[in-house]
């Protein structure tokens, strides 16, 4: 909504639908602008969540082409068949109750596929899409014709491409062909310094459909605090589930309204919740949430820091900090 009090700072940090300005994602913006003015084939490598369709899209839309088709081929990793017809087509007559169907390669004329997780395409797949890299031809089931495939391809994995060719899990080959431009999209804990900016995006996008809300300064630094292993796509889910849990009058977000989303069964009662952030400060919240977890996870460190989503080291460091004894009570 453009009335929303985040809505021009977010839109002056923002590239194409992508949220962020640290140097690392202005890196990306001036390789997607680069790689826009050409077919040569990228592949987009990032950990689930992290919004890699998003610059697939950017790099379509600034290359002025007219479709844009997505594919997740994790969706068919049971059932290539299904996956081989919905990209390659089916011929007239060739199956039963079955009409032709000149599938996305077709379709998209000279637009842009975008095949996210390419690594769960099956081996007999991968054969099948590096003849169209190479040959730019493509045949549809049960037929012999050759058609013409003129559009871009651009790739998408969670998983590490070299490993798979390594394990022999992915051809080396197609490897080569579709990894001519590489786009590494950090996960969100490696651009710390975009959560402010992502959040407030999220609050405003969010806002058509749950209302206004906009976050305290002791949220945050509440938000900086986690890991997020899942990415903005987390980010996203805490905040719908801080709106849904969100009772006060006032349309502002408090890190309590996110502590209530902790499922541990150590969740401490709404009113002391409530006066641990009326009269501490995110320091003394965070040193009770760390205590709660140790005790609930038997003060197992490995546990305890995966619960909270940060690493051991850290865990120690805080531990240290906070004056809390691996025997405490």
């Amino acid at each position: 909504m453009e009335d929303h009090p985040y809505a021009e700072e977010v839109r002056e940090n923002s590239f194409e639908s992508i949220v962020g300005s640290t140097p690392i994602m202005k890196k990306i913006y001036e390789k997607i602008i680069k790689v826009s003015r050409n077919d040569a084939s990228v592949n987009i490598i990032g950990e689930s969540g992290t919004g890699k369709e998003l610059v697939a899209r950017a790099i379509h839309k600034l290359s002025g082409k007219e479709k844009f088709y997505a594919v997740n081929c994790a969706s068919y990793r049971d059932d290539d068949g299904l996956l081989r017809s919905e990209l390659f087509g089916i011929g007239k007559g060739k199956a039963t109750n079955v009409y032709e169907d000149k599938g996305i390669l077709s379709y998209v004329g000279t637009g842009t596929l975008f095949l996210d997780e390419i690594a769960d395409m099956t081996g007999r797949m991968q054969d099948l899409l590096l003849r169209v890299l190479q040959e730019r031809k493509f045949s549809r089931i049960g037929e012999q014709t050759l058609h013409n495939f003129d559009g871009r391809i651009i790739t998408a994995a969670s998983k590490n491409l070299a490993d798979c060719v390594n394990s022999k899990n992915f051809r080396q080959d197609l490897y080569y062909r579709i990894n001519v431009v590489p786009i590494y999209l950090p996960p969100l804990r490696e651009r710390n310094g975009d959560i402010d900016i992502i959040a407030k995006a999220i609050c405003v996008r969010l806002s058509e459909r749950y209302g206004m809300f906009i976050l305290d300064k002791k949220t945050f630094g509440y938000l900086q605090e986690y890991n997020w292993p899942g990415n903005v796509r987390e980010l996203e889910q805490k905040i719908k589930g801080a709106i849904s849990l969100h009772d006060d009058e006032n349309s502002i977000l408090y890190p309590k309204d996110f502590i209530e989303l902790d499922d541990t069964g150590e969740t401490m009662g709404s009113a002391e919740l409530e006066n641990s952030f009326e009269t501490g400060t995110i320091s003394e919240f965070e040193k009770r949430l760390i205590k709660r977890r140790l005790i609930s996870n038997c003060y197992i460190i490995t546990e305890t820091a995966r619960s909270l989503g940060i690493s051991r080291s850290t865990l120690y460091k805080k531990m240290h900090k906070y004056g809390l004894e691996i025997d405490s009570e």
